[in-house]
């Protein structure tokens, strides 16, 4: 507190010299200081703004006072100050407001990111006999793209399809090309952002998982990919849920 009363009279002081002010800086802090006394009063709920127009009152006195500036000049010297100081808590506002914003949009963004990678981590239930299995079909492969395949995920062009499988309301799609490993993996990671996609990359040498996803429309998807095949080229999986 003792450190921001210097700071605040230092500033004081500077305001009022430079409106033609001729008094010492000690001389105003001794005025000064005693106004400060009863700030501690502003925290109390109701009251608080009575502090700080007690302390402006004091603050034109001792300008006329201690530095000798008129009363208008002093005036003019408070305003400022004061609308220094609402400037400077607005400031202190909007940051903490835009703190708080990117804080939960962050948050957001992780939570659907865990909720989409808990899903598609998650290991299908499998029969435990073949009476449990009558009529039921936990998987199936089709070796077509699938008709209702989104059009916001890219596919690469020329690839070849492999198979595709379905997993309950999941599916995935299995692709091969002819095209480099690294010609592969600049596509995927600039069609994606293109295509309105947000990406979490993982990557090691000849294989990177890109992590996708809408918050907006609460979907997601995974790109795996694959170089240094034995037939050449790269190998490309999709993972996406309806």
């Amino acid at each position: 507190m003792v450190a921001i009363s210097f700071v605040a009279t230092g500033i004081v002081f500077v305001i009022a010299y430079l409106l033609g002010g001729k008094g010492r800086y000690i001389s105003l802090y001794k005025v000064l200081g005693y106004a400060y006394i009863i700030c501690w009063l502003s925290i109390i709920p109701y009251i608080g703004l009575i502090p700080s127009l007690w302390l402006l009152v004091v603050l034109v006195v001792a300008l006329q006072v201690v530095m000798g500036l008129s009363k208008r000049r002093a005036i003019i010297a408070g305003a400022i100050l004061f609308c220094s100081w609402l400037i400077f808590f607005l400031v202190l506002m909007i940051i903490g407001i835009a703190a708080k914003k990117f804080t939960d949009i962050t948050k957001r963004h992780v939570d659907v990111t865990e909720k989409y990678m808990s899903e598609t981590e998650r290991v299908p239930e499998m029969p435990v006999s073949v009476e449990e299995n009558m009529g039921e079909e936990p998987f199936k492969i089709i070796n077509k793209l699938p008709e209702d395949f989104p059009d916001d995920i890219p596919v690469y062009k020329g690839a070849k399809l492999a198979s595709t499988m379905a997993i309950g309301d999941g599916k995935s799609l299995n692709l091969t090309t002819d095209a480099s490993f690294e010609e592969v993996k600049k596509y995927y990671k600039e069609e994606l952002k293109k295509r309105g996609w947000e990406t979490t990359v993982m990557e090691a040498e000849g294989y990177i998982t890109i992590a996708a996803y809408k918050v907006k429309d609460e979907r997601g998807l995974t790109v795996a990919i694959s170089g240094g095949t034995s037939v050449g080229g790269a190998a490309i999986m999709i993972i996406y849920k309806d």
